[in-house]
């Protein structure tokens, strides 16, 4: 989930994961950082993880949508009365925006992983403890302080109804240099949300992105929810920020240091909030750092070195799982069916009407056992008509 202005990091490159615990130590380098790899049969029961409360749903009246894109992601603000409560959770949570991560057409993109697979999109709710803190930038930094619903999409030969509007609204924010945040109509957060939401994993963890504020209480749905091609395709045609085009001309320079890296960074900063931005492609004259004050740098007598700038969309902005370390990761539900390979059988719960409801939904899994007494018997019956 994000936090930091866009200017600051990045998906790719020098300001990319691979170097947030450098450009954010104190944050980005904890222990107990997000997102990470889910293993179903390491994880352990706990009885207190009952079902979700989510109100108001339909949302009042007088609430709030708008989406927007913050050159990271697209991000739906609530504004209004929208809370989750129990399912294990301490207090009442007040829910303020979801936004989603994604790949490159139907690869990778989720954050989480659920026994080392990805899904191709995931959606995160993001709540704070309101009966605590006022407002999140209260509870952002507090143990415990938010809780965020991860939600897994699946590809689906058929559209999302629930995605339908917001699909839709893409086309108003495909640009984040415009700064729009358009309206939206209300929706059902429970509309977003798994059709089965009693199955979910929980563990403590952080924002998966700067600064990485080991905060969060996260929930992972163990079902998920569907996407077509066509919505999916909508996600990756949303645009970036403006960035420095990767040319020949970089190959004539010295690689800049830690230092000048950061205060290139802070440069397009100041850029952005002069509003020195127009088109697609632009250039202009590399800045410098005199104390806290940035000025344009020609040199007398001097060439002055120019860099273009492109826009390019949005795909893999995910970061790549985090150690678990001596962390628990809880689950919600009594049986775990594990995927096996194909000449090992898979291990599954016993078949009784007590555990019917435990059993996962995968090819290689519990489902095959659900349905293999019926095939038996159609077997059975098959041969004795045959000896008749």
């Amino acid at each position: 989930i994000t936090t930091s202005q866009a200017a600051d990091w990045s998906y790719s490159g020098s300001a990319g994961p691979l170097y947030w615990h450098e450009l954010f130590p104190e944050d980005c380098s904890g222990k107990y950082q997000s997102p990470i790899d889910i293993h179903p049969e390491e994880t352990v029961y706990n009885p207190e993880l009952k079902d979700f409360a989510i109100w108001y749903d339909p949302p009042k009246k007088d609430s709030k949508m708008y989406i927007r894109n913050n050159g990271h992601t697209v991000q739906v603000d609530l504004e209004g009365d929208f809370y989750v409560s129990n399912a294990g959770l301490s207090s009442v949570y007040k829910a303020v925006q979801f936004h989603f991560h994604w790949g490159h057409k139907a690869h990778h993109g989720s954050e989480h992983l659920i026994d080392g697979k990805p899904s191709p999109i995931e959606l995160h709710l993001v709540t704070y403890n309101s009966q605590l803190y006022p407002s999140i930038s209260e509870a952002v930094m507090e143990e415990g302080g938010l809780a965020v619903l991860g939600v897994m999409y699946e590809i689906s030969e058929t559209d999302n109804p629930s995605l339908a509007t917001l699909v839709k609204a893409l086309r108003h924010v495909r640009d984040p240099e415009k700064q729009q945040r358009a309206p939206l109509p209300l929706m059902s957060l429970r509309d977003f949300l798994p059709k089965d939401i009693s199955r979910y994993y929980r563990y403590n963890g952080s924002l998966t992105t700067p600064g990485c504020f080991e905060s969060v209480i996260w929930t992972v749905f163990d079902t998920k929810q569907t996407i077509s091609h066509k919505q999916l395709k909508e996600f990756t045609t949303v645009l970036q920020f403006q960035h420095k085009e990767k040319g020949d001309h970089s190959r004539h320079r010295r690689s800049l240091t830690k230092e000048e890296r950061v205060k290139e960074r802070r440069a397009k900063g100041v850029l952005d909030e002069l509003g020195i931005r127009n088109s697609l492609t632009f250039t202009y004259t590399r800045l410098t750092s005199l104390g806290d004050q940035f000025i344009f740098s020609p040199v007398a007598g001097k060439e002055v070195v120019k860099d273009t700038y492109i826009q390019e969309t949005i795909v893999n902005n995910f970061r790549p799982v985090q150690p678990l370390n001596d962390r628990i990761v809880y689950r919600s539900f009594k049986h775990v069916c594990v995927v096996a390979p194909p000449d090992v059988p898979a291990k599954w719960s016993p078949p009784s009407e007590a555990s019917k409801d435990n059993w996962q939904g995968d090819k290689n899994s519990c489902a095959r056992f659900q349905s293999l007494p019926i095939v038996v018997i159609s077997l059975v019956l098959t041969i004795r008509w045959l000896h008749v």
